[in-house]
């Protein structure tokens, strides 16, 4: 067990300690890449998070910091929610982090019914953060279902870009094309022009600055 720990922190693979570093780095990304799919996979729950001014970090935090650990467990073995939890770390252990940003999306879509008739923001919050402890043992195989074939489409070619965002300080879009292929692409490239314009018109200003010195007339 202390060697798959080890593993899991330091390999370049899943690099988990990422998750527990003082900037969060790899929570900061998660929480981004999960808000960029809730707009494209579900986009009247994500209406209301955003009426309600609520993000991935509001209610993914744990899910993400335990691996589903927190919510799913302690429980006795055989039941179905122990074989979901167990299910859900084979996948990650087998294929990476992207396999819990689909068990993410997959919580969120079994409970989006439940989600949009709450009647009070209070009642909606409450719900959001407690949905994966409330989840009935029917669900458990719908879950696994959803990762492994709802929402496939979510590839670590998809979530490497968007994490790009976060570091490139810049906010991109997914949308669902006629194809069923997800497709991303910059929210705001006015914003990233502007900045490589005045970028350039700060390189320039230098330049000129320095031909002066050496030039003085």
């Amino acid at each position: 067990t202390f060697y798959i720990l080890d593993a899991l922190l330091a390999d370049y693979r899943f690099r988990m300690i990422d998750m527990y570093l003082p900037t969060l780095p790899r929570l900061r990304i998660m929480t981004y890449q999960l808000d960029r799919l809730v707009e494209a996979f579900l986009p009247e729950l994500n209406r209301l998070m955003r009426a309600y001014k609520v993000g991935a970090k509001f209610y993914a935090t744990h899910w993400f910091m335990t691996v589903f650990s927190y919510d799913l467990g302690p429980c006795d073995a055989g039941t179905p929610r122990s074989k979901l939890l167990l299910g859900i770390w084979d996948r990650f252990v087998c294929d990476g982090w992207g396999v819990i940003i689909r068990a993410a999306l997959a919580f969120l879509k079994i409970s989006e019914e439940h989600l949009l008739a709450t009647s009070t923001e209070e009642e909606f919050l409450r719900s959001l953060r407690t949905l994966c402890g409330r989840i009935k043992s029917d669900d458990c195989g719908r879950v696994i279902d959803l990762i492994d074939f709802g929402f496939r489409s979510v590839q670590e070619s998809l979530l490497d870009q968007l994490a790009l965002d976060v570091t490139c300080d810049r906010c991109s879009e997914v949308k669902m094309g006629e194809d069923g292929e997800l497709r991303i692409r910059q929210r705001y490239p006015e914003v990233e022009h502007a900045r490589y314009g005045k970028a350039q018109a700060e390189s320039l200003a230098s330049l000129v600055s320095s031909f002066r010195a050496w030039f003085p007339w």
